[in-house]
């Protein structure tokens, strides 16, 4: 394993983005200082974070700068190529969105979308870039390829395919107790011992707890559809119908897999939480590419989900979201 000293994490904070950060912490230990990014340009969006960062000259204070699951702006992107060619500091971004391929043109870069038919998380990419040759600790940590596994699975919603509820529960986890209880319980597994039966990832106690939760969820969505609203709406000078609804639960990848194949008239559906800075694209359509769609608002994403930020994307639907809104609050 490379010895890259003190190092800078910036990655999204989602599971994939702290499947990274779990990932990274195993290796290196307190030698990685985190820092959880949304996308774009608000306050905690990687391109403010990032800006801040290089403004303020922080790379000073570390080795390494390590971006997962995320990409950065061209002008970030310049930045971090002149630190890396005056060997300043090691530069390393790993992501696997389509709309962060033009990053491949730089030496510090690796966007991987897939390799054959086999779709990548970030997770997956910090995890092969680190242990790929060490057949020896993999063979002694067998935890933590079942976690990358599971993290890549919920990610690129292939879970549902294979019916591996658990990657849905690992997501729904994180999401219940918070980054910080995350880390902790799965590091604790990585580090137990090499006997695969000794533990589980969620022991016996919190499964039952998700499987409560996520029964309420699918009553919760079955509610949710009698408030769906199919609207045309204009981007980049292409007219697409939408479904939109408002909700205040984060489950935004099941709830919009569940709505997108109970109204298949809609293109994509877009998610609304007022609670959060962010809006969620999710599709079902092949014809349709929603990381193309929010790219064109400033925000990014796979071609079935993405996202952009809330401001943006009130431009939208204008009289719309604001009648939605306060429909809710009544």
């Amino acid at each position: 394993m490379e010895d890259l000293g003190r190092i800078k994490l910036f990655t999204h904070n989602d599971l994939d983005g702290v499947g990274c950060a779990v990932v990274a912490t195993h290796a290196y230990g307190k030698d990685v200082d985190i820092t959880y990014c949304n996308y774009g340009d608000k306050p905690d969006g990687i391109n403010t974070l990032m800006e801040k960062f290089l403004s303020e000259h922080k790379y000073n204070d570390y080795s390494a700068i390590l971006i997962t699951d995320m990409s950065v702006s061209p002008e970030h992107a310049e930045v971090l190529n002149d630190l890396f060619i005056n060997h300043e500091v090691t530069v390393r971004l790993l992501d696997h969105h389509a709309t962060a391929e033009w990053l491949n043109k730089y030496e510090w870069a690796n966007v991987e979308t897939s390799r054959g038919d086999h779709l990548m998380c970030g997770t997956s990419l910090l995890f092969d870039y680190i242990w790929s040759e060490d057949k020896e600790f993999l063979e002694s940590h067998p935890y933590l390829p079942e976690f990358v596994d599971l993290v890549e699975s919920y990610d690129t919603w292939r879970w549902e395919k294979e019916e591996n509820i658990m990657a849905k529960y690992l997501n729904d986890y994180l999401r219940l107790y918070g980054i910080k209880k995350f880390i902790t319980r799965m590091l604790f597994c990585f580090n137990y011992h090499s006997k695969k039966d000794a533990i589980t990832l969620i022991d016996n106690y919190d499964l039952e707890i998700l499987q409560t939760l996520d029964k309420r969820l699918y009553d919760y969505i079955d509610e949710l559809t009698k408030i769906v609203y199919i609207t045309p709406v204009n981007i980049g000078g292409i007219t697409y119908k939408t479904g939109v609804i408002i909700t205040a639960d984060q489950n935004v990848s099941v709830i919009g897999n569940v709505l997108c194949k109970k109204y298949p008239e809609a293109d994509f559906f877009t998610i609304v939480t007022p609670n959060s800075s962010m809006i969620s694209f999710r599709t079902i359509h092949d014809h349709i590419n929603v990381g193309e769609i929010a790219k064109r608002l400033g925000g990014g994403g796979h071609a079935k989900a993405s996202g952009v930020g809330i401001n943006t994307i009130y431009e939208m639907f204008s009289n719309l979201v604001i009648t939605l809104i306060q429909n809710k609050g009544q």
